[in-house]
């Protein structure tokens, strides 16, 4: 057991055991003024070692934010500051970092050297650098450029795999670049369609990815422990209330594992499938325009979506997941993730490697769909979070981190950390399995 594990332990024993003998001695009064005495100072001694130690005893997000947050910030602050937090992996909290960024007044200059898809100005085409719909970054302020004639006084520089520059060209800027310069690694895309990146290795700094264990966080999607009470009850009611139809599923990348999946799960319960794969299974449900107003509309007439990825990649869980649960409908995952805390809301979703045969999933869909009760536990999340679709926040959690993280750190083996055979597939031999025994 860990410290802060028996730290714990031998708190609430104490406790225990005194809270016994008084009692036994018929000092009811007594024991209750002591008993609430011993929970003030463990409570006491306990936030203040969260103070210190804000993410030692998280798993995903189970922390008492409220600890180490002003009260009084809106949910979009919260939502922020949490971010920067968990960037830098628990070496302040709010108050402390508020005074260190006092402390400093440099601004850190981000250049963005390649363009993300043909944009170059993706990151501050609505907004500046520093704010995020509208809320500014706290703590720290950067300038952004993609001027490359800025090149040698950035102080981080982000390159798209997908877009990445000439190898003759890094070797190039490599030749040029401030030892204080960050060369961070950027891709969204699952490393079955990320180009080799062995030739990058020991290039890059930092990393820019979904995956929870980057340096700069950027999921598909992203869930925060809710900063104020949840209002939307009653129209959630109305939503579920409305629902009709059983399962969808939306899909026009065809021929892969997940086809044979929905295609075995097909012979007991009803499929609509939206976009080319329906006929290939035969017969589609038609088109839906993604996040068209209509399309939603649509939608939300179903209790279940079926969330499969494309390709079985470690954390790999893109909108296909995340847009389903903001509007109102329970997904179905199939995907290279555990769909753990750290990359999932818990208590959100049904995953289909929890069941032996497509029949059992079947069967349990149709067993929610004739229990409300049940079904309506799926949707106990939302009183206790609150989910974000894809935003930026990892401008301000570079920021800050550009000004406080100077450890030396350089990616030698950047083709294992970013890797096919290391991080894809692993979860393909159980989906196999299933199919066949379905």
């Amino acid at each position: 057991m860990n410290k802060q594990g028996v730290f714990i332990s031998l708190v609430f024993a104490v406790c225990f055991v005194v809270g016994i003998l008084i009692n036994s001695l018929g000092y009811e009064k007594i024991h209750s003024m002591v008993q609430k005495k011993m929970k003030e100072n463990f409570e006491k001694v306990f936030g203040e070692y969260l103070h210190r130690n804000p993410t030692n005893f998280s798993d995903g997000l189970k922390i008492d934010d409220n600890i180490t947050t002003p009260f009084n910030t809106t949910q979009a602050e919260f939502d922020i500051i949490h971010e920067v937090l968990r960037t830098l992996r628990g070496r302040f909290d709010d108050s402390h970092l508020r005074q260190e960024s006092a402390k400093v007044n440099s601004t850190k200059l981000v250049m963005m050297y390649t363009p993300f898809f043909n944009d170059l100005n993706w990151l501050v085409k609505e907004e500046g650098y520093n704010t995020i719909d509208g809320t500014k970054c706290p703590y720290y302020q950067c300038e952004f450029t993609t001027d490359k004639k800025d090149f040698i006084r950035s102080d981080a520089v982000i390159f798209h795999a997908r877009d990445m520059t000439g190898l003759e060209e890094l070797r190039n800027l490599q030749k040029t670049r401030p030892t204080h310069q960050r060369w961070i690694y950027f891709i969204m895309e699952s490393p079955i369609f990320t180009p080799d990146p062995s030739p990058y290795n020991g290039m890059f700094n930092w990393t820019l990815t979904y995956r929870p264990d980057s340096d700069l966080r950027f999921p598909y999607g992203n869930y925060f422990p809710r900063h104020t009470p949840w209002k939307e009850q009653e129209s959630l009611k109305k939503i579920i209330a409305s629902k009709t139809k059983l399962v969808f599923w939306a899909s026009s990348h065809c021929g892969l594992l997940r086809d044979k999946y929905v295609g075995k799960l097909r012979k007991f319960i009803n499929v609509d499938i939206f976009g080319a794969c329906g006929a290939l299974l035969g017969g589609g449900a038609g088109s839906c325009a993604r996040f068209s107003k209509d399309c939603t509309e649509k939608l939300q007439q179903y209790k279940f979506a079926l969330a499969f990825e494309n390709y079985m990649c470690e954390d790999y869980i893109t909108e296909k997941y995340w847009w389903r649960l903001l509007i109102g409908v329970v997904p179905v995952v199939m995907g290279g993730s555990k769909y753990d805390s750290k990359v999932a809301v818990p208590g959100s979703y049904i995953n289909a490697a929890d069941f032996p045969t497509t029949q059992a999933l079947a069967n349990y869909l149709l067993y929610l769909n004739k229990n409300n009760t049940a079904y309506m536990e799926f949707f106990e999340w939302k009183k206790k979070y609150v989910v974000r679709d894809t935003l930026k926040y990892f401008k301000c959690a570079l920021c800050a981190k550009l000004n406080l993280d100077h450890k030396p750190k350089m990616y030698e083996r950047l083709d294992e950390t970013w890797s096919k055979t290391k991080h894809c597939g692993k979860t393909d031999k159980i989906f196999n399995d299933i199919i066949n025994r379905s």
